[in-house]
């Protein structure tokens, strides 16, 4: 009676994920990791927050080393400082690796959203950070439609467009 049965309202298949602090289980590492291994082509990601997990940072790496086109989209200026400071010391390992980091102009940019080879869209209140994969409560959702990949595909190719990318050359050649 709690539960009453829902009839389907679409023909999109959705599945909630919900993390939290639990020491059992990292639910989303969990779905985060198996999402960026099994893509084939590309991976567009954003997030306002990039201190990323090991095994969120092996994967984006190993994706990008595999020849799967890997862009990331963060805000060139953070809401909090320091968040910044420690997204932007991982920049060199990914950027080795091939991933293309792009940071977004002015507004701040708080999307969260990751896309899986115009598949598989994952949107909600996640960052890729320690924070959202370990402490905080987090709702994100699934959605399993190439028609909405492709919508939010074509939002995250228009914040690409307000962004300035990041060069390995140039990053290591920046003044202290």
């Amino acid at each position: 009676s709690h539960f009453p049965h829902v009839r389907p309202a679409g023909d999109v298949p959705v599945r909630v994920i919900n993390g939290g602090p639990t020491p059992e289980f990292e639910t989303l590492t969990d779905v985060f990791f198996t999402t960026i291994v099994s893509a084939r082509k590309q991976l567009l990601a954003v997030t306002p927050y990039l201190v990323p997990t090991l095994d969120i940072m092996r994967a984006f790496r190993s994706a990008a080393l595999r020849g799967i086109d890997v862009r990331l989209i963060v805000p060139r200026e953070n809401n909090h400082v320091y968040a910044g400071m420690a997204g932007r010391a991982y920049y060199d390992d990914l950027l080795s690796a091939g991933v293309r980091i792009f940071e977004r102009q002015p507004p701040f940019l708080h999307a969260k959203a990751l896309l899986v080879d115009d598949t598989l869209s994952i949107i909600g209140t996640a960052n890729l950070d320690v924070r959202s994969m370990r402490l905080n409560y987090e709702t994100n959702l699934a959605v399993y439609s190439n028609a909405f990949a492709n919508k939010i595909k074509e939002i995250i190719l228009e914040e690409i467009s307000m962004s300035n990318e990041i060069d390995l050359t140039s990053w290591r050649a920046r003044p202290a």
